[in-house]
């Protein structure tokens, strides 16, 4: 019984119960805590965020779904690095600042992007003079190879020290606690750096495929999936 209680009380009043906080790993007595999941699309069919913060995105331009990697049909979102992507115009509970975070994704490169450079998978920050942005995406390189990076301030802040190839998918996920950076390809860290980030997002977007805060789009060419 006791237990029972314990797993639905809500001390912090935020609405959510003890059980349902320790499920996504946020602090049960700090209605503020953004620890766990803020965002999450799968890229099913829709463009909805599925982690039920609300940050769902529009599709813009011809951005549409092909195949996921396990064959589900409308599984997986195609964009055509000239000019499709989707964005939500007012995300909320992304982090900030040098906060921790971890942003993912599956991802499948079809070819150099309409501009010639870097593609932006996920983006998200002020589209401001200051680019206090963040960006996870892939560099351009020779013509059938790709280098995962993270982009802030407009300019690399970690690359891989692989490189992926033009056609086949890949999982990318990016860590940070706050001190260290880290990549990771496939499940295997491929590079790190010590950083400190100061992401800002006052006025900006959080974006799938593309990047407007720099003068010219980041626009990804392939396939993207589970952001």
């Amino acid at each position: 019984g006791d237990l029972a209680q314990a797993d639905t009380a809500d001390p912090d009043a935020d609405g959510r119960t003890n059980a349902e906080e320790y499920g996504d790993r946020t602090d049960p007595t700090n209605p503020g805590s953004t620890l766990g999941l803020v965002a999450y699309f799968p890229l099913d069919g829709d463009w909805l965020d599925h982690s039920g913060n609300g940050n769902d995105c529009t599709p813009a331009a011809q951005a549409t779904f092909t195949s996921d990697r396990i064959g589900q049909p409308t599984g997986a979102a195609l964009f055509d690095g000239a000019s499709d992507y989707a964005a939500c115009a007012g995300p909320s509970g992304l982090p900030v600042g040098n906060s921790a975070r971890t942003i993912a994704c599956w991802a499948r490169c079809d070819g150099a992007n309409h501009w010639a450079y870097p593609h932006a998978m996920v983006f998200y920050g002020d589209a401001s003079g200051n680019r206090l942005y963040f960006q996870l995406g892939l560099v351009n390189g020779k013509p059938d190879e790709r280098r995962p990076s993270v982009f802030e301030d407009g300019g690399p802040s970690v690359q891989a020290d692989l490189t992926v190839k033009v056609g086949r998918l890949y999982h990318v996920a990016f860590t940070h606690d706050g001190t260290t950076a880290r990549l990771f390809v496939n499940g295997q860290e491929a590079g790190s750096k010590e950083l400190a980030f100061g992401t800002e997002l006052t006025t900006g977007a959080l974006e799938i495929s593309n990047n407007t805060s720099c003068e010219r789009p980041r626009f990804f060419n392939g396939a993207i999936d589970e952001v």
